[in-house]
């Protein structure tokens, strides 16, 4: 029997990532267990881990890496278009430009 896992962001700050995921339609936040992780339910069912990890230097706001699920990459990348907040899409790169100051938070897809 093959286990499904739970596609992972890792992110810098998880306070920030989880508002601005929230903020995205069809989210909802069904677990959150700070500082370290919280879970996101899409209202399609599938969902989606984010946990406080370390990233990148040099990037405002940190470095988001997927891995997983190629059906939900492109519905972040929908999302994201979306909501206004995708600046590139590249090889399934995606880059948002979010928050007060400008955080920047980068999607990698499958193959990250």
């Amino acid at each position: 029997m093959t286990q499904s896992l739970t596609p992972t962001l890792i992110v810098a700050d998880l306070e920030a990532s989880l508002e601005f995921w929230a903020a995205l339609p069809g989210f909802a936040v069904s677990f959150h267990r700070p500082p370290d992780w919280a879970e996101l339910r899409l209202e399609t069912g599938e969902r989606l881990a984010l946990r406080r990890g370390v990233i990148s230097q040099g990037l405002v706001g940190g470095t988001v890496g997927l891995r997983g699920n190629v059906d939900l990459t492109r519905r972040l990348m929908e999302l994201g278009a979306q909501a206004g907040t995708v600046e590139h899409i590249a090889d399934q790169r995606i880059v948002w430009h979010e928050g007060p100051e400008g955080s920047r938070f980068y999607v990698w897809g499958p193959d990250a």
